[in-house]
């Protein structure tokens, strides 16, 4: 699954800034609809697409995506590393992420008893960790326009129209198999 992910960061790099420009105009941040799935792979990870990603009490996750959704790790879940793109990322009182916890367009947010072990980063938003939250690694935000355009909101635009479910459930097949790459 990070193969299809890191792939469609590797186009949009490739692709001209005017092609990556899109608001959808109504001020709430970019939201497309190009169709809703759920993808899990046999390493624990999971993807979700045009939706949000919940991991719920007890629940344990290698990584998590949300593409165009917020990922929420909800009191009691644990999750490796959790992604949004095009979204926010939520940790709820009890919640642990041991490594990363990033957002692309969106905020990550470490509420009260929350815990993040590894960093906390957001490329065009904030990283807003509550009193009596923990983030144990570095933070860091970074925001940029081009033309009057939000890059963040761009690239995360550009990842979710160019990263169908198909891509997802043939990346998820090709690791059940052996044959997908672990990057």
């Amino acid at each position: 699954m990070r193969a299809a992910c890191l792939a469609a960061v590797v186009s949009v790099a490739a692709a001209p800034a005017s092609a990556l420009a899109h608001d959808d105009g109504d001020g709430g941040g970019l939201r497309l609809d190009l169709g809703e799935c759920e993808v899990r792979g046999g390493d624990g990870g999971r993807v979700v697409r045009g939706g949000d990603l919940v991991v719920e009490k007890g629940d344990r996750a290698k990584d998590v995506v949300a593409l165009q959704g917020d990922v929420v790790v909800r009191a009691g879940a644990a999750v490796e590393d959790a992604t949004a793109i095009g979204g926010d990322v939520v940790i709820e009182p009890g919640a642990v992420v041991r490594g990363s916890a990033v957002a692309v367009d969106g905020e990550v947010r470490v509420a009260r008893g929350a815990r993040v072990e590894g960093d906390a980063f957001s490329l065009g938003g904030k990283v807003r960790v509550s009193r009596g939250g923990l983030v144990a690694g570095d933070r860091g935000t970074l925001s940029a326009t081009w033309g009057g355009a939000s890059l963040a909101a761009a690239l995360a635009g550009a990842i979710a129209e160019r990263v169908s479910c198909e891509d997802l459930e043939e990346e998820a097949d090709d690791e059940e198999e052996g044959e997908g790459e672990d990057l």
